[in-house]
């Protein structure tokens, strides 16, 4: 079953670009804040609210899942796996966004793409669109550690711990982003620990596919450097391997569709300063978009062969 419920949130996410209706992160911070009035109010500290925040979404789903377990021939069971996962995912159209995205830089509108890139990704450290090799690499760094925290790693646990563990490692990652709990989350280092350790195997996987799936020799060039280090973060080892595996060309066509008609215009921009031109980046932001798409089938194609071979899956 676990094969058929990660092809089916896979799919669902992917063509499901409309606005998503689903509870997206709102639940949890919901019940966050709720439990850090209580403890706080009993005197409780940073181990207690961090345990607890870990232990009732776990519980409670464990608890639904023995409850509905073998109803309706299992399907039930597989219908809340599945909604599971996609409540996990990224709530949010970040391949609607990517493409509004990608069209303001192909426009020259600099300023505009900065604006959307911080209203989606808060922790963007620069203070406006002047430098533009900067801005390519937050929004590259927010591509490939998003697609790392709310989509493979995910999935990673959820093969390897089954529903609880992926729920358990989606909790760490939003207690982490969230800065309300920002001086409990830095005085409890097991936490961080935690969810250092729960991403280093992921991330690493992560970016081999990333190298399978583009340029090899450059992807592997990178990860082959960072594939023992214990300082480096997940989304950094994720968006270097990604940099290099979507290629890094000096001069980039931008296709153009024309309104008119069927025709496709080409536009030859060559690099006239130190680094990557304005449309080299925007290239190479096409093609990370590309590279993570053709991961997911890397993924689904392994876990196939797994479960058709190994019966693992």
């Amino acid at each position: 079953m676990t094969f058929l419920v990660i092809l089916a949130a896979l799919a669902i996410n992917h063509f499901w670009d409309r606005d998503r209706v689903l509870p997206g992160d709102d639940w949890y911070r919901g019940l966050t804040a709720w439990l850090y009035a209580r403890v706080r109010s009993v005197g409780g500290g940073a181990t207690v609210f961090l345990v607890l925040a870990l232990l009732l979404p776990t519980l409670a789903l464990l608890f639904l899942l023995g409850l509905v377990k073998g109803a309706v021939l299992g399907l039930v069971t597989f219908c809340l796996h599945a909604a599971l996962l996609l409540c996990l995912f990224d709530p949010r159209n970040v391949r609607g966004w990517a493409a509004e995205y990608l069209r303001l830089w192909r426009e020259g509108d600099y300023e505009a793409a900065y604006l959307l890139l911080q209203e989606w990704h808060s922790t963007v450290e620069l203070d406006g669109a002047d430098d533009l090799e900067a801005l390519h690499q937050q929004s590259s760094r927010y591509l490939a550690g998003n697609s790392l925290q709310r989509l493979f790693a995910v999935l990673f646990w959820y093969l390897v711990a089954g529903p609880a563990g992926a729920l358990v490692y989606y909790c760490l990652t939003r207690l982490q982003a969230n800065r309300m709990f920002e001086s409990e989350w830095e005085s409890a280092g097991w936490a961080s620990g935690l969810l250092f350790a729960m991403e280093w195997v992921p991330a690493r996987l992560l970016a081999l596919t990333f190298s399978l799936a583009g340029d090899f020799d450059a992807g592997f060039r990178c990860l082959r450097e960072d594939l023992l280090d214990t300082t480096r973060s997940a989304e950094r080892v994720v968006t270097d391997c990604a940099l290099a595996a979507s290629g890094a060309p000096h001069k980039a066509l931008l296709v153009q569709d024309s309104e008119d008609d069927d025709d496709t215009v080409l536009i030859d921009m060559d690099s006239g300063a130190k680094g990557l031109s304005p449309a080299a980046m925007g290239a190479q932001t096409q093609n990370l978009l590309h590279l993570i798409d053709r991961s997911q089938v890397l993924w689904v194609a392994a876990l196939a062969l797994l479960a058709v071979f190994g019966g693992v899956v």
